[in-house]
């Protein structure tokens, strides 16, 4: 740990565009931007503790699947999560951060219709997969997006907000 602390403390530094910026917090909190990110963590933050709290619902009570079954859709999804954020960021690097999103978002919708939509087992698996590749993007991209925002100085009270509502939207959605 030690060790870790000490190579993050050499390698680690704030970039001299960073260090340029004047803003202070209370400022940087008052723009649209960042009140933007806000709303798209909200709604983040609805979308995926619902699906993950319906989840088990619609295996037991309208699928009628074995605890057994239904565990290893989710460990699917689970396994394609992993590597979600570093996925779409890589790919917002070359379309964008808002059209990742966007697409991100999209692509959860149609993970979302698909479990509620379609009668036959097989939808589970493809929303199972769709929820899976996109699970963590939108945290990874949101915090892309605020330090391209406001700077790696006043990120951390940006980030701060950013999931606070995150966490209201979390709350009210199940």
């Amino acid at each position: 740990l030690l060790t870790t602390a000490l190579l993050a403390g050499l390698w680690l530094r704030e970039s001299p565009h960073a260090k340029g910026r004047s803003e202070n917090a209370r400022e940087v909190i008052r723009t649209w931007r960042i009140w933007h990110l806000c709303l798209v963590y909200l709604l983040f933050g609805l979308s995926y503790l619902s699906y993950v709290g319906s989840f088990g619902l619609v295996f037991s009570n309208h699928r009628h699947w074995l605890p057994g079954a239904s565990g290893r859709a989710w460990a699917l999804g689970g396994i394609l999560s992993i590597a979600s954020g570093l996925v779409w960021g890589a790919l917002s690097d070359r379309i964008g951060r808002r059209q990742a999103i966007g697409l991100v978002f999209s692509v959860q919708a149609l993970s979302y219709l698909v479990l509620a939509g379609w009668p036959w087992d097989g939808a589970v698996y493809l929303s199972v997969v769709l929820w899976g590749v996109t699970a963590w993007a939108t945290p990874a991209l949101v915090a892309a997006l605020a330090t391209a925002y406001v700077g790696v100085r006043l990120v951390h009270p940006v980030m701060g907000l950013v999931n606070v509502v995150g966490a209201i939207g979390q709350i009210g959605g199940p």
